[in-house]
């Protein structure tokens, strides 16, 4: 049911008590069940970022059977307070690809016959249960792929970290990049032209400065990273 969640349930079985009529879903699910969306690319990326974390753990600790099927997942179903969702936001579905996490959902019918799955992994919490260490470990790890998948490589310090004009004993002023970036929608500037003559009068004062104004949604996502 995609609008009442209190039509959606679920429940464990032992494989031999199934009723003869379920249908047997191979390999295994990644399962979330969460009270935000999945559009919305901090959302998704909240939901879903801490299936990259169990793709990692499982890559560094064998199986209990020692076989690899454990280590990767077949399967995506997603739950949004309870109703069942069908589509996921271009950012997270173009981060997931990256990190060699299933983008399409799995359909379910709305007849009664059960759907049961071989295995699962069922996220309720998504980052929400995840401890800082962890939790940056993972997003390095998002960060690395996703710079692996568009072709970007950055030098350190990264070039985009500049946030003055300084003068050093050894050399002139250093020359600033400003990039002001907006978004559409309603958490958008309310006055974005005024916030570009903010920053344009600021960068006149600092002298050997440029600046430009971009809108996230027009990008890309490789252009993005």
């Amino acid at each position: 049911n995609t609008s009442d969640g209190t039509q959606n349930y679920y429940g464990f079985a032992y494989p031999e008590a199934l009723p003869p009529s379920a249908k047997l879903v191979p390999g295994t699910t990644l399962i979330t069940e969460t009270s935000f969306d999945f559009i919305n690319p901090w959302h998704s990326m909240f939901n879903l970022l801490q299936f990259l974390f169990w793709r990692m753990d499982n890559s560094i600790t064998p199986a209990s059977d020692n076989s690899t099927s454990c280590r990767t997942a077949s399967n995506l179903l997603l739950f949004h307070l309870g109703e069942y969702r069908l589509n996921l936001g271009p950012w997270i579905s173009h981060l997931l690809r990256a990190l060699s996490i299933p983008t399409s959902v799995l359909r379910l019918n709305s007849s009664t016959i059960p759907m049961c799955f071989q295995r699962a992994v069922v996220s309720r919490t998504g980052l929400g249960g995840m401890k800082g260490p962890l939790r940056r470990r993972t997003f390095d790890e998002a960060r690395c792929q996703a710079q692996l998948s568009c072709n970007v490589v950055y030098s350190w310090p990264h070039p985009m970290i500049t946030t003055t004009t300084t003068t050093t004993s050894i050399g002139a002023p250093r020359h600033v990049n400003i990039t002001l970036v907006m978004r559409s929608g309603g958490r958008r500037f309310l006055d974005e032209e005024a916030w570009k003559r903010v920053i344009r009068n600021q960068c006149e004062m600092a002298g050997d400065c440029s600046w430009s104004a971009i809108y996230i949604g027009n990008l890309t996502f490789c252009e993005q990273v």
